[in-house]
C-alpha cells in the first residue's frame, strides 16, 4: 500500500533527477557504464596466467582452498568468450554455491559460482559467458 511517505520519497527522487543538468546526466551515466564495463578480470586472458596458483574460496557454506588445475571449454565469438575454469580442492563438502574467491598472489577478488564436477572428485567448476568490451 502507498502512503504519504513513499509517495513524496519516490515524487522527490524523479524531481531530483529531472532538475539534473545534461552534462550531469552523461557524466553518471559514463562514469557507470564504466563500472560495469570491467570485464577484464573475467575474461580467459586473466586467468591463463594463474593455472597452478592458489585461490581462498568463501561462502555461505564456509571457506576452502583451491588450486586452478585448467581451463576447459573455450570458445570465442568477435563479442563474446565461453569457458570453464576448473579448481582441485581437499575440501568435498563445498560447492554448488556462489563464491568469492581470492587469488592468493594478487589477492584479486572475484565472485563466481562453483560446483562439483559430476565426474571428478575434489575438483569444482565455474562457467563463464563474458561479453567483450566495445
Amino acid at each position: 500500500m502507498l502512503n504519504r511517505r513513499h509517495f513524496l520519497r519516490s515524487t522527490l527522487s524523479v524531481g531530483a533527477v529531472a532538475m539534473l543538468s545534461p552534462t550531469a546526466l552523461a557524466s553518471s551515466v559514463s562514469s557507470a557504464s564504466t563500472l560495469f564495463n570491467q570485464t577484464d578480470n573475467y575474461s580467459i586472458d586473466s586467468f591463463k596466467n594463474k593455472i597452478g596458483d592458489r585461490f581462498y574460496a568463501k561462502s555461505e557454506q564456509g571457506k576452502t582452498a583451491l588450486t586452478l588445475s585448467e581451463i576447459r571449454d573455450v570458445s570465442e565469438t568477435p563479442h563474446s568468450q565461453h569457458f570453464t575454469l576448473v579448481f582441485k580442492t581437499s575440501n568435498e563438502e563445498c560447492g554448488d554455491a556462489l563464491f568469492t574467491t581470492t587469488h592468493v598472489r594478487s589477492m584479486q577478488s572475484n565472485v563466481m559460482r562453483l560446483d562439483k564436477s559430476d565426474t571428478e572428485s575434489n575438483t569444482l567448476i565455474s562457467h563463464f559467458g563474458v561479453l567483450k568490451s566495445i
